[in-house]
């Protein structure tokens, strides 16, 4: 029956998504999927991850190919029981193809737009949401940028002012690191809230920016309402040379995979 024939569709991650580039498949043709199952990887200029299967049944069809393209709400795959005639998966896939409209641009859709500010010669990207209480400041981790709040910036600024940033290296914020010291990075958190006019924040932060955040907090702990430490650098003694070497090296989610699974006590 064609009801039992439920699609894969391209995701829409965060307001400002309208496509996303089909990376690779992660199950083949014939495999037996649950909810959950991670299906197809998927890069957009901002982040990359994984689809996720909403229903279990068997991955009859790949209908986006690698490196190709799509559109929000895009046709990606088909999910369907091992008993439906192919003809039912084929007129299924025909009768979408047909009938998908790309969503339309609306006015205000991509959401607030990044700010920069310069600090001593140097440009420093943020994005900031929300209005009123003590403000917070969200700091990335290594090699990460603002984007990696994407799902929670919004949600946390439904009570106060959110500033996200890029740390100097990182995203789109000036290249130049000076020393590359933690201590480096802090002065550059003080001047960035010297030249927003913070007198205070809730500093919430994640691996490196974990570390910036502690050293910020013992040169200035009266200007650290909070810290919020997410899986926080600085906090041990050892450092894994091997991690960061293939972190930095890989330039695909495949090949990152198991380089972050050292951070995982349960690699699955």
């Amino acid at each position: 029956m064609s009801g039992a024939i439920r699609p894969i569709t391209m995701p829409k991650w965060g307001l400002s998504m309208k496509e996303g580039k089909v990376a690779d498949w992660l199950v083949e043709e014939g495999e037996e999927i649950a909810p959950g199952d991670e299906l197809v990887d998927v890069e957009t200029e901002k982040i990359s991850s994984a689809v996720e299967a909403a229903d279990g049944g068997l991955l009859r069809r790949q209908v986006g190919q690698p490196g190709e393209v799509l559109s929000v709400g895009a046709l990606l795959g088909v999910i369907a029981a091992a008993d439906t005639p192919d003809s039912e998966i084929d007129a299924f896939i025909a009768e979408f193809q047909a009938s998908y409209v790309p969503p339309a641009e609306e006015e205000g859709e991509e959401g607030p737009a990044t700010e920069t500010v310069e600090l001593d010669g140097r440009a420093l990207r943020y994005l900031v949401r929300g209005e009123g209480g003590v403000p917070a400041i969200l700091i990335h981790g290594f090699g990460g940028d603002l984007n990696n709040w994407l799902f929670n910036h919004e949600a946390l600024a439904a009570k106060r002012t959110v500033y996200a940033l890029d740390l100097p290296g990182h995203g789109g914020s000036a290249k130049q690191v000076g020393d590359g010291t933690l201590d480096e990075f802090a002065q550059t958190l003080g001047a960035f809230m010297d030249a927003l006019d913070l007198a205070q924040a809730h500093l919430v932060a994640h691996s490196l920016g974990g570390a910036v955040a502690i050293a910020f907090a013992q040169a200035h702990p009266g200007r650290v309402a909070s810290l919020t430490l997410i899986a926080s650098a600085g906090l041990g003694t050892e450092i894994n040379g091997e991690y960061i070497t293939g972190f930095i090296e890989a330039e695909r989610r495949k090949e990152i995979k198991p380089h972050l699974e050292k951070l995982f006590a349960d690699p699955s």
